[in-house]
């Protein structure tokens, strides 16, 4: 078997990039009790001389899953529930899927903070889930859901 560097058929610095995106939210978003339980099914299925080769391929389909997702246009949701709440990406996509009929393909990234979370889902969708869900009750707490803020929005009305 050789290695033909030259003829990969995806963007190198894409791929660090999405490598480091991943890292990432392992360390913010993810809840590391599933991690484990992914991880021990993982040591017992597959042979230790194969698993960097196993990690390569899901990093290969996701790549091609999210290339696929780019001609959707995502638009950003504000929601007022957050990690204080036991609440975690899964549990957002979960309830965004199920209340609304969606696909996984319509929910882009999920950011689960202390106390709010933002959700992207498909712009064509986005204020049927805000009349559908603000006011929801969801794990005890009445939600609101929003448009989120632009990031340049919050510094300008600093001034």
């Amino acid at each position: 078997m050789q290695n033909k560097k030259e003829n990969l058929p995806i963007n190198q610095e894409m791929t660090i990039q999405s490598i480091g995106e991943v890292v990432k939210r392992i360390k913010e978003e993810e809840d590391p009790i599933e991690l484990n339980h992914y991880r021990k099914l993982i040591k017992k299925n597959v042979p230790l001389s194969i698993r960097s080769y196993f990690s390569a391929y899901l990093l290969k389909q996701s790549l091609a899953a999210n290339i696929g997702n780019k001609g959707n246009k995502f638009t950003r949701l504000f929601i007022s529930i957050g990690k204080t709440r036991r609440i975690f990406p899964k549990d957002l996509i979960d309830l965004f899927t199920t209340k609304l009929n969606l696909t996984k393909n319509q929910i882009g990234v999920v950011k689960v903070l202390d106390n709010y979370s933002f959700l992207e889902i498909s712009s064509g969708v986005a204020e049927r889930a805000i009349s559908a869900l603000s006011g929801f009750n969801y794990k005890g707490r009445r939600i609101s859901v929003n448009y989120a803020r632009k990031k340049n929005d919050s510094s300008s009305s600093a001034s």
